[in-house]
């Protein structure tokens, strides 16, 4: 099914009227929305899918095609933290390892830790930009400090270019 568009997505979105919310066709998976000309931001969802972001200006008596959003099947398995014992989560490639210490989280609660691609990102990045390693971090518990993280680069990093470490925030 990739490439293809996913039914029943919903979407909540804001523009120059406020606050609405559509979802997709059922058959098609497309969907018509808009408040007239203004700035649209668009948030795509379904359950066991990561969300997508999209922003778009609309223009009046015009059709605007948003970029595809991608929506990437959520991870299934999950690792338990407790405030003890911490935790420690990894992809299957050993590319992302995440590391929670003791006293990170306050109650027993639950990682999971999706990869993703420069083709499946919550939005889009800034031209130019190239994401080196990606991945979504999903707890339903807010960390009292930050996780340790090692990120093995798809590619090689030069001497002459810059890589940054960004985190994506809703």
């Amino acid at each position: 099914d990739a490439g293809r568009p996913l039914p029943r997505v919903s979407l909540a979105f804001s523009g120059p009227e406020g606050p609405g919310t559509q979802t997709t066709d059922p058959d098609s998976g497309v969907v018509s929305f808009g408040q007239g000309a203004g700035p649209h931001t668009v948030r795509f969802s379904r359950e066991g899918y990561l969300p997508v972001w999209r922003q778009e200006t609309l223009v009046a008596d015009q059709t605007t095609v948003l970029a595809n959003p991608r929506l990437t099947p959520r991870a299934e398995r999950s690792v338990p933290v407790t405030p003890l014992g911490g935790a420690v989560i990894e992809d299957g490639s050993g590319s992302v390892r995440i590391e929670v210490g003791p006293g990170v989280v306050t109650q027993e609660t639950a990682l999971t830790l999706t990869p993703l691609t420069s083709q499946n990102l919550p939005a889009l990045v800034p031209r130019g930009w190239s994401p080196l390693r990606a991945f979504w971090l999903e707890s339903p518990t807010a960390f009292l400090s930050p996780p340790n993280a090692w990120l093995r680069p798809e590619g090689p990093i030069e001497s002459a270019e810059t890589a940054a470490l960004v985190q994506w925030d809703e």
